[in-house]
């Protein structure tokens, strides 16, 4: 079905885009650097500084953004971001793995879902539905969120998860000792695995996206256990799930 688009709304953000490159300019030097005519741009930079978005300087004819444009992109995170630059990638990488790959990323004591292939691949169990929370010790997403956060991080995601996570069988002490013994297991490593041994469960390896020392998420793939062994996934899925990490954060590294 063809929708109709606003020619109006596609100028108007075509030269707010062209401010943000020109800076403070004329309706003229837009006009020759968009291609637009003069009179639509004129009317378009009119309406922007009617609506706060622009201003118009005392002395000439020059326009400039003012400070309300950061509103227009506040809604915007860095979980965006993500979602946005990895759901192509793992779409790709997921029509040959077959099996279910998942993006998520960390919000108040759970890893989120925020993007996956489980609708295309013939093999998830599950809906994968995208805002879907996980623990944070008891998922391989979680394990390696926590393993490569730095130590004040860390220390406060423990803190927070240590009332729903810590069985009531152990002590707290106990509880932390072993998590960040496997915490500095997984860092060692690279990777994280999460295995059940119920045949008529899943695994799963989890690695974690990174820019510079900053972790942003994880991106993982599923398993049935009847299907494939632990090592032999980990001989199928590392070198792949490596790829698309490397992708991913070249991706990040990109401008918008």
């Amino acid at each position: 079905m063809s929708v109709d688009t606003i020619r109006g709304l596609s100028r108007g953000l075509i030269v707010l885009r062209a401010l943000n490159v020109l800076g403070a300019t004329s309706a003229h030097e837009v006009a020759a650097y968009t291609g637009i005519p003069r009179t639509s741009v004129y009317r378009c930079l009119e309406t922007l500084r009617k609506d706060g978005y622009v201003a118009r300087e005392r002395l000439g004819e020059r326009y400039a953004l003012t400070i309300n444009v950061h509103l227009l992109s506040s809604g915007y995170s860095e979980r965006d971001r993500l979602t946005e630059r990895a759901g192509p990638i793992i779409q790709r990488a997921g029509e040959k793995l077959i099996w279910p790959v998942n993006v998520a990323t960390y919000t108040e004591g759970f890893m989120v879902l925020r993007a996956n292939t489980h609708r295309d691949s013939p093999l998830s169990i599950s809906l994968g539905l995208v805002g879907t929370r996980y623990p944070m010790i008891a998922s391989s997403i979680g394990l390696v969120y926590l393993a490569f956060s730095d130590a004040a991080a860390r220390h406060h995601i423990l803190e927070m998860i240590a009332p729903q996570e810590c069985p009531n069988s152990v002590s707290l002490d106990d509880w932390l000792l072993h998590v960040r013994q496997r915490l500095d297991e997984v860092k060692s490593k690279g990777f994280a695995v999460r295995h059940a041994p119920d045949e008529n469960r899943t695994s799963s390896i989890a690695f974690p996206i990174r820019q510079g020392a900053a972790i942003l998420g994880a991106v993982n793939i599923i398993w049935m256990n009847r299907v494939l062994s632990v090592n032999q996934a980990l001989e199928t899925f590392l070198q792949p799930l490596a790829d698309i990490v490397a992708c991913i954060e070249t991706a990040l590294s990109e401008p918008a």
